[in-house]
């Protein structure tokens, strides 16, 4: 399945002071075989500055997920590129503000087999603040089930992202539509 990304730009008071927090996360860590998997990013910045993949090479700035599956396997997944993300603009969090992104896992990696999975996501350019400060970050790695396939649940699943879909006539409302 492959559906896109959602973009919001929120100011909200959960903010860190004088540090930024950059956060993956996953709405729902147990799922079905071949049922769509979203990993939420979620940058938050407590700075006085923008901080971001700030554009200074065109291809430099990615991410990199890799899937450990139920059997120890661990399998590079295909590399979220920068022309993935940035389809709705740069990927940055303005001074005191946020940014907040569903990515669709299922787009690079599909979930066949029953069983626990880890992801790890890294980052593997720099976040940078608007000034060339760097800002740190480490791995984060998230717990997956996957239980065995629910043709009921995918049923539901599909039903819902036809009705998220119909009567948007353009590209980026149907995206959103269709991950929330």
């Amino acid at each position: 399945v492959s559906l896109g990304t959602l973009l919001l730009l929120t100011a909200g008071p959960a903010l860190p002071q004088d540090g930024v927090k950059v956060v993956f996360e996953l709405p729902e860590t147990s799922v079905t075989a071949n049922e769509p998997v979203y990993v939420r990013l979620s940058i938050d910045n407590g700075l006085a500055e923008e901080v971001g993949f700030l554009p200074t090479h065109y291809n430099d700035y990615y991410f990199d997920l890799s899937v450990t599956e139920p059997g120890g396997r661990t399998l590079q997944a295909d590399t979220i590129w920068r022309e993935e993300l940035l389809h709705f603009g740069r990927v940055s969090a303005p001074a005191g503000g946020s940014y907040a992104q569903n990515l669709v896992v299922t787009r690079w990696y599909q979930f066949t087999k029953p069983g626990e999975y880890k992801l790890e996501f890294r980052l593997s350019g720099p976040l940078l603040t608007a000034s060339g400060k760097t800002i740190p970050f480490t791995p984060q790695e998230l717990t997956l089930s996957v239980g065995p396939r629910d043709p009921v649940r995918l049923g539901e699943a599909c039903r819902h992202l036809a009705k998220a879909a119909a009567g948007y006539s353009n590209l980026e409302a149907l995206r959103e539509a269709a991950i929330t």
